[in-house]
């Protein structure tokens, strides 16, 4: 992926990262779509808060 991702792929990344957290799989899919959100949208965007907060648990 070049430059800035998509807001879609971010989303879905989430979505994946949330079911590998549920199954047991680790936190890093979800870890790393956290990282992008902030970088790209900001701390305070709505996909950066339901990704943190899906991390946190």
């Amino acid at each position: 992926m070049c430059g800035r991702p998509a807001h879609r792929v971010l989303e879905l990344r989430t979505a994946l990262g949330i079911a590998n957290l549920r199954q047991g799989r680790g936190d890093s899919t979800l870890a790393g779509a956290v990282a992008d959100w902030r970088a790209y949208f900001g701390e305070e965007h709505d996909g950066t808060v339901a990704a943190r907060e899906a991390l946190a648990g």
